[in-house]
This record gives C-alpha cells, structure tokens and sequence, in this order.
C-alpha cells in the first residue's frame, strides 16, 4: 500500500542501504519513482536497486518510461543442462569454437525423453512424477489467474481461452507461429490471439524465434517467427506426456527435442563469452534449419537437430540452402544426431559436421546429480 499510495517516499525510505524489489509488475508506478532517486545519484555510485519479476515489466504498456541508460537486464531462464549435471561448460560456446569430440556410445531415444520431461525449473528436479504434475498444474492456474491478468489489456472471460491457447502453442513447438489458424482455433480474432501470445512471452511462458534474413530488402527466406516453450517439461504436461514411452512415440517428440536445444541454448548464451543472435530458418521451398546462430559480425552458424542414430544425404539439404543462401557469411553447418562420432560431411565447396548429442550433453550416457 505504501508503494502505491507513495512509491517517491517508498523508494526514499529505503534508498541508503539499496532496494531490492520483487514482483516489481505489480506496482509499476515504482519505476518513476526509482528513475527519479537514480537520476540523483553520485555518477559513480551504481547498483542501488534490483528488480525481479515473473513478468517482464518493461515489454507491455504497463510503464511509459524504459529507463534507457539506467539498467541493465538479465533474463533467468530455467536452469541449463550444465547446471542440472553440476558441469562447468557452455555448449553455445563448443559449438561456436567447434570443441566437438567422438563420446563412448549413441545417446537412446529414452535419455532424451527424460531429459525434454524433467524440463529446467529447479522446484520440479527432485520430485516425484506425480508431485511435478500437481505443482505445474498449480504453477500454470497461478500464472494465469494472476500474472496473466496483470499483463494482458484485453476485457471480458479470458482465462478459458487463454489456457485452450497455451494447449495449442504447447502442441505447436518447433512450427511457425500462424495466428490465423489459432485464433480459427479458438473461436477468437486474430489481434486478440496476437496479443494473448504475447502476453504468454512477456511472463516467459512461451519463447517466440524470428526467421533469418540476409537481406533485410531481399525477402527470398521465410521470416515467420516459430513458437518454441521456456521449459520443455511444463509443454509436456500440457500435452499430456508423462513418461518416456508417451513421448518418444508421440508425433510432438521431434518438436520438442528442437525445443530442447534451442532452449538451452538460449540459457548458455545468457552467460557466453559469444554474442550472438539465434533465429530459424526456412527458405520459400520450404528447405528449413532448425537454429541459426548468426554473430553481430555477420558469421553464420546453422544447426539441425534429428533424434535418429545414422544420417543421410537428405538430413543435410537445409543446412545446404543455407550455406547457399548466407554466401560468405555462412561460419559451419552441424547436424546434432544419436550418433557417437563426429564426422566431416562434404558437399561441394561446403564440409559441414555431424555432432553426437552426447558431445554438448554427456550427462545423456550418465546418470544425472540430483540438485540439493
């Protein structure tokens, strides 16, 4: 209440020590008020305040005033492979230096389904399959009888259609994002479901990839963005898989392994020494990569991602159209496969490299540390 009613004298009454403020999304008259005691500090006195939130405040309408040149912002996502294995490694960084190595056996289909199951979110690692049910089922009511009506601007009954929408986006992981078809979906318009998805991003439920282009002039590349989940375990219990024979049979487990990766990806390049920009790829014959890591230089790394053992000629045509198509820009090829051996495939002018899954994750061919 005294935030609300006094958020200049709520910052003040604290401003000696620091402030940290959790859930800063539901009083956003703050951010005025902590620009305003920012503005009036020494020049080198920094570090005053840190803001959490489950929400991104600053992505909605919610505050008028992005405090550029104030702070700076860090995404947590769930945690990583390498920090649920209690490994020291960044797998953005091996794939962009290419520190790949042959590991001692195939990763099975069975170790990759565990892994898309028990997702990221340190609460759900040490329960049991049926404790991890009940908290994503009271994890998803919360956000959205709560945080989802905090963040979206829209009237009238929404929860009903807002949790039919998560389903759907849950089943369409790793597939262009087509808002015509979910809004036909639910019954509902198409700016409506624009902004619904959008509400699910800006509370890092749902994780959308944009299309890579060259030539920002030049559209000869699908630009489509494509719908991906924060964490593959709570896209999981949305489906309804619950164990790894659910999974590897269900025709969402490709999807989901993509998922997967990119996502991990995206946890690794929070914190690597590499800048880099991660979007999809998809060309106008429909010839697609499944991540595209382009630095800010230009330098163009695509990676396709297949569960299966044994490769073939026909696993590389995407990466081979976007080796055409990025020109000199394009940096390596990897495709992520069940394989033990890392091998150099050439085609023409281009050698692109099968990389076991195993190399990036050798957690897959061991048990995992359990996280206390």
């Amino acid at each position: 209440m005294a935030a609300e009613t006094d958020p200049e004298g709520f910052v003040a009454e604290f401003l000696e020590g620091g402030l940290a403020l959790d859930e800063i999304q539901y009083v956003p008259n703050l951010v005025f008020a902590i620009k305003q005691a920012s503005d009036l500090l020494p020049p080198n006195e920094k570090g005053k305040f840190l803001l959490t939130g489950s929400s991104d405040l600053f992505a909605g309408k919610q505050v008028s005033d992005r405090l550029p040149g104030h702070m700076e912002t860090l995404i947590l996502y769930p945690l990583s492979q390498s920090e649920l294995s209690v490994r020291s490694r960044n797998t953005l960084y091996q794939i962009v230096e290419g520190e790949f190595a042959s590991v001692s056996g195939p990763t099975t289909r069975g170790a990759l389904c565990q892994a898309i199951l028990a997702g990221g979110y340190p609460e759900t690692q040490s329960m049991s399959s049926r404790a991890r049910i009940s908290w994503y089922r009271s994890y998803i009511d919360a956000r959205i009888l709560k945080d989802f009506e905090q963040v979206y601007s829209g009237r009238g009954d929404f929860v009903v259609v807002a949790r039919a929408l998560l389903d759907l986006l849950a089943g369409r992981c790793g597939n262009l994002l087509n808002f015509h078809n979910l809004a036909n979906e639910l019954r509902i318009g198409d700016e409506k479901t624009k902004k619904m998805t959008a509400a699910f991003e800006q509370m890092f439920i749902v994780h959308r990839v944009n299309g890579y282009l060259k030539n920002r002039s030049k559209r000869l590349a699908v630009t489509s963005p494509k719908s991906h989940f924060v964490d593959t375990g709570l896209a999981c219990y949305l489906l309804g898989l619950r164990t790894r024979e659910q999974l590897v049979t269900s025709s969402h487990f490709g999807g989901l392994l993509e998922n997967f990766v990119l996502m991990d990806l995206c946890k690794n390049a929070v914190f690597s020494e590499h800048e880099v920009d991660i979007t999809h790829f998809r060309d106008n014959y429909q010839r697609e990569v499944d991540i595209v890591l382009e630095e800010p230089g230009g330098s163009v790394i695509g990676i396709e991602v297949k569960a299966s053992q044994s490769i073939t000629k026909s696993d590389f045509k995407g990466l081979l159209a976007l080796a055409n198509y990025a020109g000199s820009r394009f940096s390596a090829g990897i495709l992520l496969y069940s394989g033990d051996k890392v091998l150099p495939i050439k085609f023409g002018d281009f050698t692109f490299t099968a990389v076991p899954f195993a190399s990036l994750y050798p957690q897959l061919l061991s048990p995992t540390p359990q996280i206390s």
